[in-house]
């Protein structure tokens, strides 16, 4: 649920969207699959914030508008990323969110 959360909050604060991190913690407890794209676009939708799911190559990421979220399946880390203003923020475990963030 942390990734989820983390990338969440990120985007509505980049994108001014009001928000308590409790009401976000509690969609995500009682969603069926907490650490997924299906459960961020569920609280979109709720918020009346569109989003979009798409399948593309790692060479296109450059194409995608700003701030997104991107869902990465490799073979050495899977994890939910928040991309916005030349952040980057990965979550590569729920032990370590944020392990790696480059500015």
């Amino acid at each position: 649920m942390e990734n989820s959360l983390i990338c969440i909050k990120n985007l509505f604060e980049l994108i001014n969207v009001p928000f308590t991190t409790g009401y976000l913690k509690k969609k995500l407890l009682t969603h069926p699959e907490p650490e997924s794209l299906l459960a961020i676009s569920d609280i979109l939708a709720e918020y009346n914030l569109e989003s979009l799911a798409i399948q593309l190559t790692e060479d296109k990421l450059d194409q995608l508008p700003l701030p997104c979220v991107v869902s990465k399946l490799l073979s050495w880390r899977n994890g939910l990323e928040f991309i916005g203003n030349g952040i980057i923020g990965f979550s590569e475990s729920k032990m370590n969110p944020l392990a790696n963030t480059v500015q």
